[in-house]
């Protein structure tokens, strides 16, 4: 087998790996979201908050269930709240925010049920405002991102067209553009 065809394989088994990461998180965000319904609807509150907390804990990229998971959290507070049981409602949304500060990167536009938790949050602390730190601007994870991005692209394609003869001083100098494309990108991503 030649050195292309191992890079191949390599990065096929990679991706397929990662694949079935993904299938895993979303069967057990899945699960947690259905055994959060059911205790919901026993009345089970606590049992329903720990499922929906680890539902949204599973989260992976492009999740729907993870914000109806806090939705159902928010959903639980506000019922909580109009009984007057405010460390049911307070167990709840900070929950649900606290699941879904988790697991989002730091810097993205936040989700219209985090504005809600944060919302309720504060309405059940008597108004007292969250605490909160200083939020620095990082435009250059941003830039990473898409130079890692680039990276990888260029070296991708230098490795699967076979321009001239393949040395393996080229293939390694390809093999190290690639890896540090995707470092680059990995880093710049959680760094945004």
């Amino acid at each position: 087998m030649s050195l292309r065809a191992k890079i191949v394989v390599a990065v096929a088994l990679a991706v397929s790996m990662m694949g079935l990461l993904g299938l895993r998180l979303a069967h057990i965000q899945s699960r947690a979201l259905a055994e959060g319904r059911e205790a919901v609807e026993a009345g089970r509150e606590d049992e329903a908050i720990d499922a929906f907390r680890r539902a949204i804990r599973a989260h992976h990229p492009f999740s729907r269930i993870t914000y109806e998971a806090a939705g159902e959290l928010i959903g639980i507070a506000e019922e909580a709240e109009s009984r007057g049981d405010v460390q049911g409602a307070r167990l709840a949304y900070a929950s649900a925010l606290g699941a879904l500060n988790a697991v989002t990167v730091y810097g993205v536009a936040p989700h219209a049920v985090v504005k809600d938790a944060e919302r309720g949050l504060v309405r059940v602390r008597g108004g007292e405002p969250l605490p909160r730190g200083p939020e620095p601007a990082r435009p250059l994870g941003k830039l990473g991102v898409g130079l890692g991005l680039l990276l990888v692209l260029f070296a991708g394609y230098r490795m699967l067209t076979p321009f001239g003869v393949q040395t393996t001083r080229r293939v390694i100098l390809d093999v190290s553009f690639f890896f540090a494309g995707m470092a680059v990108f990995v880093v710049s991503a959680l760094y945004a």
